[in-house]
């Protein structure tokens, strides 16, 4: 084998593993090939794969085909999901004023970003149901079907139920049925305790305080079944995505007087679909670089008294209301009347995984945003914010010390 052949075979083994590294690394990381040209459709097209640009932020790296398909391959906006959406709700209305009554398959509506999807909650999820659905309601490829309900659990003859249709992520109303011939007493309280790892756990008050009564009981008589509508948000703050229970209690009038162990615990299931948000579709996006989060800090905002800190691996925050993306800085210096009012909101859509005992520092985490939010509230009167994204280290969280 002569010189010039050798030297050729060489180059061409060079470049077949440079183009097999570039492909390999486009597919496994979402990365744009770094071989390859821009086209007009959001996408870059490399000689065996494409990435796709996603309006989320995220590329999505497939191998290479002749179509321009950006809309197949990301989805669509989340303002056209919504607006199905709410076609869907329409339709359930028309249907339930033509034919007098609601169609009560349904458990719930609502969007899932993550599937870039409407997900109808059927309580008979049958692919027979589903077609039903899609003929007699509406149909669209950017709607998918789970199982739900229906949630009546009986507890000595009474029972707690979801009333379909009800739920937003603020409150729901639920149906207390008494099945049995005796009188049954309730009261006012309940509290909400959310599945996690398959347990039951309840979920933190927006205080961090137990729940307190008033001293009223409800008669529940004979056979009787009674509607609650419950609004949670003023205690709880609007639930995230996942299942959920109401919990409260009953007595039967003959078993007075009431000790605790003659207490019936009723129970109602439900589930908040991602992005449920009663009245909007309000959601926040975080923009990240590609950077570890290496839990160093850059100054982002300074504003009544509050300054807000980004992770170094943190570019934007968006708040979204359906009309349009605001970044953090024009939600607070625009629409809220303070900084304090603005957190708040933002924390809402977030779970509180963890309050100090230096005065009130919270951790607020959302593994759907991708967002861990320090509420610094200590005993030197720090309230600054530092936000990171979902995997923030804040082991003690001694940022609020500084």
């Amino acid at each position: 084998m002569n010189k010039c052949l050798k030297i050729t075979l060489i180059i061409v083994g060079v470049l077949v593993g440079v183009i097999l590294l570039d492909t390999i690394q486009a597919l496994v990381f979402n990365n744009n090939p770094i071989i390859g040209t821009q086209t007009k459709c959001m996408s870059k097209q490399g000689l065996f794969v494409t990435t796709y640009h996603c309006d989320n932020g995220k590329n999505i790296t497939k191998f290479k085909n002749s179509t321009c398909n950006t809309e197949d391959v990301c989805g669509i906006k989340l303002e056209e999901l919504e607006n199905i959406h709410k076609i869907v709700d329409s339709k359930l209305e028309e249907y339930e004023k033509t034919n007098g009554k609601k169609y009560s398959n349904v458990a719930a509506t609502g969007v899932d970003q993550n599937l870039n999807k409407v997900v109808i909650t059927l309580v008979n999820n049958s692919k027979e149901e589903q077609k039903w659905f899609r003929e007699n309601i509406y149909d669209s490829k950017y709607i998918a079907f789970e199982q739900g309900g229906p949630y009546t659990i009986f507890s000595n003859g009474v029972s707690l139920a979801v009333k379909l249709n009800t739920i937003t992520n603020e409150g729901a109303t639920f149906i207390l049925k008494n099945h049995t011939d005796d009188e049954y007493w309730y009261g006012p309280e309940y509290h909400i305790e959310k599945k996690e790892d398959g347990k039951w756990k309840e979920i933190d008050t927006l205080t961090g305080d137990p729940l307190t009564w008033n001293a009223i009981a409800y008669t529940l008589k004979a056979n009787e079944e009674k509607e609650l509508y419950i609004d949670w948000s003023t205690s709880y703050g609007k639930l995230s995505y996942g299942e959920y229970r109401l919990v409260k209690n009953a007595f039967r009038e003959k078993d007075r007087p009431i000790d605790e162990s003659k207490k019936l615990n009723l129970y109602a299931e439900f589930k908040i679909p991602v992005n449920v948000v009663a009245g909007t579709g309000n959601t926040i996006k975080v923009k990240k670089t590609t950077l570890q989060n290496t839990n160093k800090f850059n100054e982002y905002l300074k504003r009544d008294g509050i300054t807000i800190y980004f992770a170094s691996n943190i570019l934007e925050v968006y708040y979204n209301d359906v009309k349009k993306d605001m970044t953090l800085k024009y939600f607070i210096e625009n629409v809220n009347q303070t900084t304090d009012d603005s957190i708040k909101e933002i924390s809402r859509y977030l779970e509180r995984k963890e309050i100090y005992k230096d005065g009130g520092s919270a951790v607020y985490r959302s593994k759907e945003y991708d967002i861990t939010l320090v509420k610094c509230n200590n005993m030197s009167g720090n309230k600054d914010v530092y936000i990171g994204d979902y995997n923030l280290n804040t082991d003690g969280i001694t940022m609020c010390s500084r």
